[in-house]
């Protein structure tokens, strides 16, 4: 009985970080694509790293929001 609460245990870590990399992934690449869309814009190179700047932090506390939900369950 215990060796089942334990395979079950690794298996909802295994599922949560599953969900970690396709949450992070995903953002990584909308983080990507919304950096390459403002490089091709009329942005001054001071906006640009502004921009660049907040939106890897936006993202990141995404993630780490979103690891900490996870983790809650």
């Amino acid at each position: 009985m215990e060796n089942e609460n334990q395979v079950q245990d690794i298996e909802i870590l295994k599922e949560e970080d599953n969900i970690k990399k396709v949450v992070s992934n995903a953002l990584q690449k909308f983080m990507g694509k919304a950096l390459d869309l403002a490089r091709i814009s009329e942005m001054s190179d001071r906006s640009f790293n502004q921009f660049q700047k907040s939106l890897k932090d936006e993202c990141y506390n995404l993630i780490d929001q979103i690891t900490v939900l996870i983790s809650k369950k």
